[in-house]
């Protein structure tokens, strides 16, 4: 899970920030789906 683990911090300093940072970028969208790889497999 170390792969992921970049990623979750930007997605949650994304979600603190309202997103704001990401909005003009693709790695917004890049990261909502590591987020929802990460919870998929942290569920399992």
């Amino acid at each position: 899970m170390k792969k992921f683990k970049a990623l979750i911090t930007l997605v949650n300093h994304a979600k603190e920030s309202g997103c704001e940072v990401f909005k003009k970028s693709d790695i917004y969208f890049l990261t909502g789906a590591y987020q929802q790889e990460y919870d998929r497999l942290c569920d399992e």
